[in-house]
């Protein structure tokens, strides 16, 4: 029969092997997300989007995959056994393909006459590979617009963001409600759909 420490070191070294295969699937996610944004850099919008409709079934499914292994780690993380168990066994294994960030969306209170940044974020999304954190694309939007925003864009709206970025997130929220962005992605990745890219196909120049 195992003793306690070996069994420790058997599930340490299982947590090690989950934590091994999830970088190696990021590894390969980014590798398919860059493959896309290069096409978008040549110019190549349509293919990116056909490149990126195989991207995003591959990433849906790795998300549970990661979903179901995490429970896993968790579950044999909080194994009691009967003798007691150092703190390290605790240790689980990081998400470290977590596609959440800033939680913030738009704030309640009335944001003044905002510009429509629809096609920047369809376009940052595509960019970005199908789904990315907020942070993500703003930042994108701030270098593809960059010398093209007007002084009361870059005018703070409030202690946390300027107002282009605050008319970048309520955009958002009307996109969702239009179908354009999925409202099933975790909180604070912003993550295009069909829809979405159908509208860019035809918006889009």
């Amino acid at each position: 029969m195992s003793s306690v420490s070996e069994t420790e070191k058997k599930r340490k070294e299982l947590e090690e092997a989950f934590a091994a295969c999830h970088l190696k699937i990021e590894e390969f996610l980014k590798s398919l997300k860059q493959y896309s944004s290069e096409e978008v850099l040549n110019g190549s919008i349509e293919n990116a989007q056909k490149i990126l409709n195989e991207i995003l079934p591959i990433e849906n499914e790795s998300k549970k995959l990661m979903d179901s292994e995490n429970k896993f780690i968790q579950m044999i993380s909080n194994f009691k056994f009967n003798s007691a168990v150092g703190e390290d066994s605790k240790t689980g294994m990081k998400d470290e393909i977590s596609f959440t960030g800033d939680s913030k969306n738009g704030l309640d209170k009335s944001a003044p006459a905002r510009k429509n940044y629809r096609m920047q974020i369809l376009k940052a999304l595509i960019y970005l590979g199908g789904s990315a954190r907020v942070d993500e694309v703003l930042g994108f939007i701030e270098r593809d617009m960059k010398g093209k925003f007007s002084s009361d864009d870059l005018k703070p709206f409030n202690d946390d963001e300027t107002v282009w970025q605050h008319s970048v997130k309520k955009e958002r929220e009307d996109m969702l409600k239009e179908g354009l962005l999925s409202a099933e992605s975790s909180n604070g990745t912003w993550e295009i759909v069909q829809k979405g890219i159908d509208f860019l196909s035809k918006h889009g120049k």
